[in-house]
């Protein structure tokens, strides 16, 4: 490196050649330097959705879906039964009382239809949700929901930000359940 007096540095060609081959190298390495579609980055993210809301209904206790959500008491989610949450601990309080306490076993599967719109560190999703739920009376109900979720980057991580299920009416339940 050549070093102009007191005023920084001047590379010579050699020391350019060199890095310019080092982004080249780095660009050809497989699997680096190639973008992951939104899709790609969200259907994991959806999967691992259903499965920890199907294990927080197992566990009964909502607090195993949190990592998945931001905590801010702003926020508003519209849960399955379409009812309005303010907040993370009211979402999982409601989702708890409207669901886990009236189901023996309640199991979320994803849908194949997931869209993802990402806009920097905004996302937006849609897809639908298989459903499948046995109330305490024994009664199964099967059916398909569709979740809107829109995400925010935090700290390099995905978390839900607003949510809108939209199911059939959840059935009533049986007098003593």
């Amino acid at each position: 490196m050549n070093v102009r007096s007191g005023e920084g540095s001047d590379l010579t060609g050699l020391t350019l050649a060199a890095i310019a081959l080092a982004m080249v190298a780095v660009a050809l390495v497989p699997g680096k330097g190639k973008a992951v579609s939104p899709r790609q980055q969200f259907g994991p993210l959806i999967v691992r959705y259903c499965r920890l809301w199907t294990a927080a209904a197992q566990a009964d206790d909502p607090a195993v879906a949190s990592p998945l959500y931001a905590k801010d008491d702003s926020l508003v989610f519209y849960g399955l039964g379409q009812k309005e949450y303010h907040g993370w601990g009211a979402y999982g309080q409601g989702i708890k009382a409207a669901l886990f306490d009236k189901a023996m076993s309640l199991e979320f599967t994803p849908g194949s239809d997931l869209q993802v719109t990402e806009k920097g560190h905004v996302a937006w999703t849609t897809s639908s949700l298989h459903v499948l739920v046995t109330w305490n009376s024994g009664r199964s109900q099967d059916f398909n929901a569709q979740q809107t979720a829109v995400w925010e980057n935090r700290d390099g991580h995905w978390v839900i930000v607003h949510e809108h299920i939209s199911s059939p009416p959840l059935p009533a339940p049986a007098v003593g359940s």
